[in-house]
């Protein structure tokens, strides 16, 4: 193999090699009886897979600029925004309870969705506390949209309409009871996001 830089010249085993192929390694030697690298290669190369593995779970760990705006809560364009975003802090504070059925970056995806399909009527299925629901609509509001959620425990309408009250987006929002194999066939709009 050709182990010198060459300028797109002939290496002296007969191959063109220039640019990014200018220096060439051998490869490695390999046991021909079972197909894997000879111990000599494994030495070489299994420090360098722990030094990849131990970068890779250091830079897990450390906090990005680039996904900061993630991490960072969400700013409110107004005061309507403002209220519902009051409401989903406070409903992930008091997470331990289990009231939160996605997480919030889940959230922000679901607002993403709707606001940038133009989403007019979004249909939900399973209700819980509402959490979903006000992440939608912090769309809806932008888009005209408004959301039908379909929930079949009473305990839990009754505290994500509590929530939906709180945030002020009632008006925007109808909570169906019922179970909703039942109670989706009566949707007879158009909907943008199931």
């Amino acid at each position: 193999m050709c182990s010198k830089p060459v300028a797109a010249s002939l290496c002296p085993d007969g191959v063109a090699r220039g640019g990014l192929f200018a220096y060439t390694r051998a490869m490695p030697e390999y046991e021909p009886a079972s197909g894997f690298p000879q111990e000599s290669t494994m030495r070489k190369t299994i420090p360098l897979l722990l030094l990849a593995a131990t970068v890779l779970l250091a830079a897990e760990k450390t906090p990005s600029p680039i996904l900061s705006w993630v991490e960072a809560p969400p700013l409110a364009a107004d005061k309507g925004e403002q209220r519902i975003l009051d409401v989903l802090a406070q409903m992930a504070a008091r997470d331990g309870r289990g009231d939160l059925n996605i997480t919030p970056d889940d959230g922000r995806l679901l607002r993403l969705l709707a606001e940038s399909a133009g989403a007019r009527h979004v249909v939900e299925i399973g209700t819980s506390h509402g959490y979903s629901g006000l992440w939608f609509t912090l769309a809806l509001r932008r888009t005209g949209g408004r959301l039908t959620t379909h929930e079949i425990d009473a305990d839990r309408v009754e505290t994500a309409g509590g929530n939906f009250r709180q945030a002020g987006v009632e008006d925007l929002v109808a909570i169906v009871r019922g179970d909703a194999h039942e109670t989706v066939a009566n949707v007879n709009e158009p909907v943008d996001i199931l």
